[in-house]
């Protein structure tokens, strides 16, 4: 198993949801320090290999740009992942009921056997 900085336990993880995250963000603000992760390199992607992920981004979020995760969706699905990207009209809100939902379905599929 690859790892990124310290040991990685992938293994012991099933599934893992981004929810209107920023991949690159801990090194834009930390100046590059070499423990800051930049999850737009697809290098630094090899880790969650084979794990099912859930991505939500509103698509009018001004926090964060819409457009890089759409970038780490496609790094993912070219690593090997199984994503599920929802995503709707909303800025940097809390999901919506109708997200709620379909977070909740993807994470009962992740937890049954």
């Amino acid at each position: 198993m690859e790892s990124i900085g310290r040991s990685t336990k992938t293994a012991r993880y099933r599934a893992l949801a981004i929810l209107s995250g920023h991949p690159g963000l801990a090194p834009q603000w930390m100046g590059g320090e070499k423990w800051a992760v930049d999850f737009l390199k697809s290098k630094n992607l090899r880790t969650f290999r084979r794990l099912s992920i859930f991505v939500y981004h509103g698509e009018n979020d001004l926090n964060c740009p819409y457009d890089l995760t759409e970038k780490v969706v496609g790094r993912l699905r070219a690593n090997g992942n199984r994503v599920e990207f929802a995503s709707d009209q909303r800025g940097h809100d809390p999901l919506s009921p109708v997200m709620e939902q379909r977070y909740a379905d993807w994470l009962k599929r992740q937890i049954e056997p």
